[in-house]
């Protein structure tokens, strides 16, 4: 989240950028309003999605999720 006091959102940022700088296929997630736990059942429910998304990309070899390609770094 956002308000992380936990994993500060900079350093979160900074792996980020540097995976992209890797070409790694990267993703961040920030919710504006979290903190280290979601706690909001909205942003649980869409976090849950969204890896859902990820392992049938990654590990089941299904198409990209719309929410994925619009982030590819590719």
């Amino acid at each position: 989240g956002a308000k992380d006091g936990v994993v500060m959102p900079k350093q979160s940022m900074e792996l980020y950028l540097a995976l992209r700088r890797l070409g790694k296929p990267v993703s961040l997630l920030r919710y504006k309003n979290e903190h280290h736990t979601i706690s909001d059942f909205k942003n649980k429910v869409d976090l849950t999605l969204k890896i859902k998304d990820w392992f049938n990309y990654y590990l089941k070899d299904l198409p990209l999720s719309p929410w994925m390609s619009s982030n590819a770094n590719r």
